[in-house]
């Protein structure tokens, strides 16, 4: 079994924004392999999604986006 994790963080310089525009965004991630055969592979990955606007805290963004994998190696 394998995993990995990671975050990723953008942050823009606050004095060249205008009100409204993108201000940062996050990234979350994780997966999880699993070999549940010599010839088969699952796999799962999560990830999560968040945006900041500048001035404009009701339009912040969320989102989360799940992959599942199935390898068959011949």
């Amino acid at each position: 079994m394998a995993n990995q994790s990671g975050v990723r963080l953008d942050s823009l310089n606050s004095r060249q924004i205008v009100a409204g525009n993108r201000d940062t965004t996050q990234t979350y991630m994780g997966n999880l392999i699993y070999k549940i055969a010599p010839n088969v592979t699952l796999a799962w990955e999560w990830k999560r999604f968040l945006t900041n606007f500048r001035n404009q805290p009701l339009v912040e963004e969320k989102g989360d986006h799940v992959n599942m994998a199935i390898a068959f190696t011949f």
